[in-house]
This record gives C-alpha cells, structure tokens and sequence, in this order.
C-alpha cells in the first residue's frame, strides 16, 4: 500500500480516454467512503457524483476554474450536515431496532443534540474528511487518478447543486484519467516532511 501512496499524486491535469480505455469503476471509492470509521456510525455527510459535463462547467466557474473539475470523469462533492436532527432521524431509519435501543438513541440526543448548528457542521466536516481520506486511500489503491479539492466557493456550489438548506459542501474529489503530459499533470515535486520532523514520540 506505502508504494501506491508514493503513486498517488494531487493531479493538477487530467487526460482524455484514449481508445480501449477501461471505463472508471469509482464504486470501490464510494464503498470506501462509506465504510470509513466514524464516530457513533452516524455519517453526518452525502456524496454528490457529478458526471454532467454542462454542471461540471458551471462548477468550475465557483471553483476558481480550476481544469481539474471540468477535465474530470467524476466530479464527487462532499458536503456536510449542519442539522443533527436530521442526520439521527436518517440514522435511526436506515438501521434495525436492535441497534438503536432507546439507550443508545438517548445517548447520541444527549451528545449532539445540544450542540448549534455550527458546532455540529464542524463536527460533521471533520466525520467527512475521514470518508474522503479513505476514498483517496481507495483510489490510489486501484491506481485511479484523482486529486482533493477544496478551492470553490461553498455557497455558490450549494447553489448550483440545490442541496438542502443545511448541508454545505466541504470538499470535492476529482477522479480521471492520468494524461499523457505527466509534466503538466504534475507540475511540482512531491514533497511530504520526513517522519523525524513529522512525528513526536513519547515514550
């Protein structure tokens, strides 16, 4: 796995399909997200696949015009809950009795419910950029181009994407195909601090 993290680059560029190119499978991508660790398991975000080349264009006008969202295959937005009732209603309706007990339902009223909306969207962008780490980790395990994104303007992709009035979105995930001119997709070094800068021991 540390050899595909060592592949894996922020691609600046992505390149077209060529002939006989195999189609990009990014279920894997989302299973990731969707099986990623969180807390409680409430997964207080959505993904917005993005395949639509005309809202792919519009998107990149909010985002900076950065190639990326217009050169991509699949555009994934995550966006973020701020609404806690919402999200444990979701959470109570999508799993068995057994596992929401009123005990158990009591206690995730009393750890989020109090909380502001603030608060709560701040909890919930930290629960998705746990899902987008791992969607990375996936993709650089199939050796899927892909590059994370935060550079846009998160009320005019709200806007765009007409999601709910309390769900913002927090990150993008650009998924493509790796283009020919490694130079442009690559236009600086791959630079990560070394473990004894990084990491303090103690012991």
């Amino acid at each position: 796995l540390l050899d595909k993290f060592i592949w894996r680059r922020a691609l600046k560029r992505f390149g077209k399909p060529i002939n006989n190119s195999i189609e990009i499978n990014i279920n894997p991508i989302l299973e990731a997200a969707r099986l990623a660790p969180g807390s409680f398991g409430i997964q207080p975000f959505n993904i917005h696949v993005i395949t639509n080349q005309d809202i792919k264009l519009q998107l990149s006008a909010v985002s900076y015009d950065q190639p990326q969202v217009k050169e991509c295959t699949h555009l994934l937005v995550f966006s973020a809950y701020s609404n806690a009732n919402k999200v444990l209603d979701r959470y109570t309706s999508s799993h068995s009795i057994e596992l929401t007990s009123p005990s158990y339902i009591q206690t995730l009223n009393d750890m989020f419910l109090p909380m502001t909306s603030a608060q709560f969207l701040d909890f919930a962008t930290k629960q998705t950029y746990i899902a987008l780490g791992f969607s990375l980790t996936a993709a650089a395990d199939l050796k899927i181009a892909s590059c994370p994104m935060s550079g846009f303007i998160p009320e005019e992709v709200h806007k765009l994407l007409g999601l709910d009035n309390d769900e913002l979105p927090v990150a993008y995930l650009a998924i493509g195909y790796y283009p020919d001119n490694e130079n442009e997709a690559n236009p600086y070094p791959k630079l990560n601090l070394s473990l004894d800068k990084l990491v303090k021991y103690y012991k």
